[in-house]
């Protein structure tokens, strides 16, 4: 049980340290205009993973605070941050519509 306790202050204690290094490389993104170079691909094994409760512990935070060079791929992830966590089924509802609509641009960059 104390190990337990000790291992749950260290998670949250490392989620503290890593908000504020999320948060200047957000800022650093946006002044110097970098953009993730994603693909459809990509984009739709995020939002697939995220769905379907897989991916990293910080893979959807990745996904939706870089922005991603490809307009229509941007597009989707802006949409996709503006859900609001922990996810209802009508923000899954709209996290499925644009795992659809990425997997289209999937099929039609192929």
């Amino acid at each position: 049980m104390m190990l337990r306790a000790v291992s749950t202050s260290a998670k949250v204690l490392l989620a503290i340290a890593l908000v504020p290094v999320a948060l200047v490389a957000g800022f650093i993104s946006s002044v110097f205009g970098l953009k993730a170079k994603l693909s459809a691909s990509e984009v739709t094994t995020y939002l697939r993973n995220f769905i379907e409760g897989r991916g990293g512990e910080w893979d959807w935070d990745d996904f939706t605070s870089v922005p991603i060079a490809d307009p229509s791929l941007e597009s989707i992830r802006k949409r996709a941050a503006e859900v609001e966590l922990p996810a209802a089924d009508d923000g899954m509802r709209i996290l499925r519509g644009l795992l659809a609509e990425a997997e289209t641009l999937t099929h039609e960059g192929s």
